[in-house]
């Protein structure tokens, strides 16, 4: 392979939208995340999947000439963390307010999953939470009062997770937990979810697309004890 995969190269990938520029932030034996550097978007990728996709030309290396527009068109775009704060506020109120008025069923993953869908398209949101996210949106703001304060994201704890998660994983948890029966034991729940991880990576890798790295027995207790909290 002519380059090696290190914490200082940036990765592109040409897409109908323009060019989506990729850096490696962290890397070992196994596999390597990339971070898209607008979205700030992680991706977990094997290491021999990601040298034979650059490779085959599918990933290119940024040239040295093309790094310094990249970081200067990303520095512009950083919003001061008090504003990322409201605008972020701002959203996850409209999904809330949206969803009350509608007297949509909040409690039934299918229904409010289809608000969602609908909603996204009236706000212009390009990258619509997940159902479990809005639903637990709606019991912190009822819980608070209706404090609209109560909705902003603690963006201080983000840089804090050891996990990285891809948004992939992310739904496919979220479906599974908001789906399964909570009465089940956690490890009998943690087996099940790890076969339709199985299932999902099938999918995937017929499409030739990268497989989805399970989270560890602890992330997933968290995340369920996080779901049954909602319906205290």
């Amino acid at each position: 392979m002519p380059y090696s995969i290190t914490n200082d190269i940036v990765l592109t990938k040409a897409t109908k939208l323009g060019k989506t520029f990729l850096k490696v932030i962290s890397t070992d034996q196994k596999t390597v995340t990339l971070q898209d550097i607008k979205n700030k978007v992680d991706f977990i990728f094997d290491i021999n999947h990601l040298e034979t996709l650059i490779e085959n030309g599918s990933l290119l290396v940024a040239q040295p000439d093309e790094l310094e527009s990249i970081l200067k068109s990303t520095q512009e775009a950083i919003l001061p963390i008090e504003q990322q704060i409201n605008k972020e506020r701002i959203r996850r109120l409209n999904y809330v307010k949206g969803a009350l008025e509608s007297s949509v069923k909040y409690g039934s993953q299918p229904k409010l999953a289809a608000y969602v869908s609908i909603r996204s398209l009236e706000l212009v949101d390009t990258k619509p939470p997940s159902a479990v996210s809005v639903y637990r949106w709606i019991n912190t703001y009822l819980k608070s009062g209706q404090d609209e304060l109560s909705l902003n994201p603690k963006l201080n704890n983000r840089g804090n997770r050891s996990a990285k998660v891809c948004p992939a994983q992310d739904q496919l948890i979220d479906a599974f937990l908001i789906a399964c029966n909570k009465n089940m034991k956690m490890m009998t729940l943690y087996r099940e979810y790890l076969e339709r991880l199985k299932c999902e990576n099938d999918i995937r890798e017929s499409n030739h697309q990268e497989k989805i790295i399970a989270i560890s027995s602890e992330g997933f207790r968290k995340r369920l004890d996080n779901i049954l909290k909602t319906k205290e």
